[in-house]
């Protein structure tokens, strides 16, 4: 699992903390290449993309201080490119439209996109996006996310 969350640099590796609290998989941020493993949710360090490439996830540090880390669109594209009908994607609240391209490129390589829904959003922007432009197949409430995702694994 890899986690795309838009927040400040200063932020991630508190959130990194406070995940590894929360929930029962071995957290791991990261600045570097490092081999994907089942039961390990990877969070990208501050200001960098997260991609899969040939069974490893690489963080690319940005240059564009105004470019919006990490995005959804490359994960999800890399995502779609390696593991094909085997790809899901889940989008959650959020401001603008990141990861609305990359959702439709999971559908298309044979995965599989889920969207939050907007009565449990507080933004409804990139589930909007993702859902307006065909890249989604489930729409659900917050609530609903993980219990759905349990049944069909």
């Amino acid at each position: 699992m890899i986690v795309a969350q838009h927040m400040a640099s200063e932020f991630v590796e508190g959130f990194s903390r406070w995940l590894q609290e929360e929930i029962p998989f071995t957290v791991s941020l990261v600045e570097k290449r490092e081999p994907l493993r089942n039961g390990v949710v990877y969070v990208p360090a501050g200001g960098c993309h997260a991609i899969i490439k040939e069974g490893e996830i690489v963080f690319e540090k940005s240059n564009n201080p105004l470019e919006i880390t990490p995005s959804v669109d490359m994960l999800f594209s890399s995502a779609s490119r390696y593991f094909g009908e085997g790809c899901v994607g889940v989008i959650l609240s959020g401001i603008g439209k990141d990861g609305a391209e990359g959702a439709r490129n999971i559908l298309k390589a044979g995965g599989f996109v889920l969207a939050q829904d907007e009565g449990s959003s507080t933004v409804y922007g990139m589930p909007r996006a993702a859902v307006e432009i065909g890249g989604v197949k489930t729409v659900l409430p917050l609530s609903e996310i993980p219990h759905y995702l349990n049944s069909i694994f």
